[in-house]
């Protein structure tokens, strides 16, 4: 299933999963949120980070890279990094910035309205079946949050790196053509300097000539 999703799609989808943890961690950063009110945060913070999970999984399937977004990239990093507890993963939340984002990310405000906000509310249990969102749900959801970006009155910026594959030929490639223009540059140098000899023997010549006629 996830061979048919565009990488259109599942970048604006990584998109919209990026701002969903920018605006987690906004909200968890806040002095009045507390974790003995939000009592299921741990098991919904495990399906956002589980749903982008599967979010890569679909792109590898692709053959470029789709960059995450800089928190969601930031959190899954951590998270994944040995066995965290739930009080280390909100401290380590509680200590980012959901203002800085990667160059080409989707500048959409903090302040935007998305759909199914556990972490401003009281999250009470978490639902069934959640945590196993079809990918095409989530896709669904991504597209009706940027709003216009189907119909092209919004351009969404793809995450995108290009394939390890091209970037290293592209080095090897940069490789040939420093060392074949150290090469012509050597050529010239070395031609320049057979061409000031041939000058100064020329010169040399002229000198001792114009002195034997002088000498007549």
């Amino acid at each position: 299933m996830s061979s048919t999703f565009t990488v259109a799609k599942l970048s604006m989808a990584m998109q919209y999963m990026g701002m969903r943890l920018r605006h987690l961690v906004a909200a968890m950063k806040k002095p009045d949120w507390s974790e003995y009110q939000h009592t299921s945060w741990y098991q919904y913070f495990l399906a956002e980070v589980g749903t982008m999970e599967r979010l890569m999984g679909a792109a590898s399937c692709h053959p470029i890279t789709l960059i995450m977004p800089l928190t969601a990239d930031q959190l899954l990093t951590y998270f994944n990094d040995g066995e965290q507890s739930p009080c280390d993963i909100l401290a380590f939340i509680k200590g980012l910035n959901p203002h800085v984002t990667r160059i080409k990310e989707c500048h959409v405000k903090l302040a935007t309205t998305m759909a199914h906000a556990w972490w401003q509310n009281d999250s009470g249990k978490v639902e069934l079946g959640y945590e196993r969102r079809p990918l095409r749900d989530v896709i669904a959801k991504a597209v009706e949050f940027f709003a216009g970006v189907s119909n092209g009155s919004i351009l969404l910026p793809l995450l995108i790196n290009l394939h390890p594959l091209p970037t290293a030929k592209c080095a090897a490639l940069h490789v040939m053509c420093t060392e074949g223009l150290k090469d012509i540059d050597q050529e010239f140098t070395t031609a320049y300097q057979f061409a000031s000899i041939a000058h100064c023997q020329m010169r040399c010549t002229t000198h001792n000539v114009h002195r034997r006629l002088e000498g007549y």
